[in-house]
């Protein structure tokens, strides 16, 4: 929890905390976990949506966390 408030904290934008967040969690998490992380953000995003740029998110999210295929 430390690590994740300093990085939030010393990010400039949104893309750039989840790209560091994305490197963390790729070499802390199992895929399986992984997997479930991403279900999880999937599932908040559709309460009032997804709006395009969640989606847009969502997507890179799991390229970066390599649980998807690079467009």
């Amino acid at each position: 929890m430390a690590q994740a408030r300093f990085i939030a904290s010393r990010a400039d934008s949104f893309e750039q905390a989840a790209a560091v967040f994305s490197e963390l969690l790729k070499k802390r998490l199992t895929v399986d976990e992984r997997l479930q992380l991403i279900a999880m953000v999937e599932e908040v995003a559709h309460v009032d949506g997804p709006s395009p740029a969640q989606t847009e998110a969502i997507e890179v999210r799991e390229r970066r966390m390599a649980l998807a295929p690079a467009r």
